[in-house]
């Protein structure tokens, strides 16, 4: 099976992360320990490095999830795939395209930054990867797109839990426990799909 693209798109932010704990007590501690107090709801963060973590960490963020977008797309147009994928597949764009609809709203409120998700892509290595999808049988297409979204989830919860302790924004804040939440249980979830329809069992935390 080829080699997925996007295992060859990390965030370019991903190798200087640190992990951090996900919990609602986490959450707690961030809130009562921080020593910055929030950034006003539509004032740029300071300092000047906290705002340009939220500026970076928004843009490469919507990026990422515009990917997962694209090729969750292809995958609710398929007919020949189990109908949990497709519902699957179908949330995704929903929940995701959201979220960058919110990343988008924040930098042009926040910092008055139009940013477009496809400006720093590859768009020629994606249509690649997207027309490959297309030709795929159905068998072969859910072991792909699983496994790939597997990695593509896994890569964003790095980012997002630097997001946790460097946003200076609140709601910022929040929609990285979001991220970090969410993504971890569909890594589980689709972790359970491939050992229970092809035998593809693994063993680890989800990220």
């Amino acid at each position: 099976m080829p080699t997925s693209p996007t295992r060859r798109l990390p965030m370019r932010t991903a190798g200087k992360l640190v992990t951090a704990a996900v919990s609602a007590t986490a959450l707690l501690g961030f809130m009562v320990g921080t020593a910055s107090a929030p950034a006003a709801a539509s004032a740029p963060a300071k300092p000047a490095e906290r705002a340009q973590f939220e500026i970076s960490f928004m843009k490469e963020m919507s990026m990422h999830h515009h990917m997962a977008v694209m090729m969750a797309a292809v995958c609710t147009q398929r007919t020949d795939i189990r109908q949990r994928l497709v519902d699957y597949c179908g949330q995704i764009v929903v929940d995701q395209n959201r979220e960058v609809n919110k990343m988008l709203g924040w930098l042009r409120n926040w910092y008055g930054i139009e940013y477009d998700p496809m400006a720093d892509m590859d768009e020629e290595e994606m249509s690649e990867m997207i027309t490959m999808m297309q030709r795929m049988s159905g068998p072969e297409f859910e072991v792909f797109f699983l496994e790939d979204m597997i990695v593509h989830h896994s890569t964003a919860m790095p980012p997002a839990r630097e997001c946790q302790r460097k946003a200076a924004h609140f709601p910022l804040q929040q929609l990285c426990f979001r991220i970090v939440d969410a993504q971890q249980a569909e890594i589980r979830m689709m972790r359970t799909m491939l050992c229970n329809w092809y035998d593809k069992c693994t063993r680890g935390p989800a990220g």
